[in-house]
């Protein structure tokens, strides 16, 4: 079975100092999402979350998203991703 984020990483090697994401504030190089998705992972199971669990990702728009959203995808989580910046006609 094919893991999006491991060929993520996998593909992402040669362009480690490239920036993946920016968010006005920071800005994320490959060379980081690379070496931060297998640490997050670590925590989620760390919490014991596995493969199939679902995870709610509610968290403003940032660099961190990416790496979250991946991490679940690492370990096979479902991520469900909620917006903060929906608007209260929405609900």
């Amino acid at each position: 079975m094919i893991n999006f984020a491991k060929t993520i990483i996998d593909q992402s090697q040669e362009y480690r100092d490239k920036i993946a994401y920016r968010d006005g504030t920071d800005d994320l190089t490959y060379g980081e999402l690379i070496d931060r998705i297998p640490r997050v992972a670590q925590g989620l199971a760390d919490l014991g979350l596995q493969q199939g669990d679902h995870v709610i990702i509610q968290m403003d728009d940032c660099v961190d998203w990416p790496v979250v959203f991946l991490a679940c995808l690492y370990l096979g989580i479902i991520p469900l991703p909620l917006s903060t910046v929906m608007g209260r006609d929405l609900f």
